[in-house]
């Protein structure tokens, strides 16, 4: 299983970076986690969009959902044919706010999603996509948010947007690699972190040192901070292998 980073700029595109945007492939399957601005600039140079097998987005938030409507105007007037819809994953309650979003774009009268086959995922439940296995669980954001495991014999886990929980380390517990935010350097001292939506640099490192992962990639970094002294602090707490995700960069997960 290889992972390929196509954003991961926190809250808004960095000079040049895009936001959130993960392309994941094993064998013939390829894997779209979050669809930020940005990122379908950065997709086609890595996949082709008639041989996405699936996008899955793990909250309603702008930074990692909105280039679904560059997406779909690429698969309703490009070159990209498909013999069916796309599968896109929204978070639950996710269609209704999509269609809130793009209802002043519908210049077709109700069919701006056709190229979309768009379903809602649920907590608990697991999904085969290909040669990929996904488990959802809900974290702790400002909307509702979730983490994602991909599992093709290694395990990818994926924090998605999360302030500090145990449901974090349960999840990646062992993990591959662990693909976790570290938006912030250091904690807002007015928000106790049982009411963050985000991770200190140091927070992400805790997390991933209860949860013995193998390997973590930072990323969702705010473009405010330095990126540098979140990788040094984040080591310090972590102990382990660390590095900063770089956008274009593809990673090996597991034991290849």
């Amino acid at each position: 299983m290889r992972l390929t980073v196509l954003g991961s700029s926190g809250t808004y595109p960095a000079p040049g970076k895009a936001c959130s945007g993960y392309l994941v492939v094993e064998g013939d399957t390829s894997l779209l986690l979050d669809c930020g601005p940005g990122v379908i600039a950065n997709l086609q140079v890595h996949a082709t969009l008639e041989k996405l097998a699936g996008v899955i987005i793990s909250h309603m938030h702008p930074d990692h959902f909105l280039d679904l409507v560059s997406l779909r105007y690429a698969l309703t007037y490009g070159d990209h044919h498909r013999p069916r819809p796309l599968p896109v994953y929204l978070p639950p309650g996710g269609s209704e706010i999509w269609e809130r979003v793009v209802a002043p774009l519908d210049e077709s009268g109700g069919s701006f999603s056709a190229s979309f086959d768009l379903s809602e995922y649920e907590e608990g439940e697991s999904y085969r996509l290909g040669s990929l296995d996904i488990q959802p669980s809900a974290v702790r954001h400002y909307v509702s948010s979730y983490a994602f495991e991909v599992r093709a014999g290694a395990r990818l886990v994926y924090s998605g947007d999360t302030g500090p929980c145990d449901e974090l380390v349960r999840l990646a517990r062992q993990a591959d690699l662990f693909l976790c935010e570290a938006t912030w350097l250091y904690e807002n001292d007015e928000t106790p972190p049982r009411e963050r939506g985000h991770l200190t640099a140091r927070e992400a490192g805790e997390i991933a040192r209860k949860a013995d992962v193998r390997r973590l990639l930072l990323t969702h970094i705010s473009p405010d901070v330095d990126a540098r002294k979140i990788l040094e602090a984040c080591r310090v707490a972590f102990g382990g292998e660390v590095s900063l995700a770089e956008e274009g960069q593809t990673y090996a997960v597991g034991k290849e």
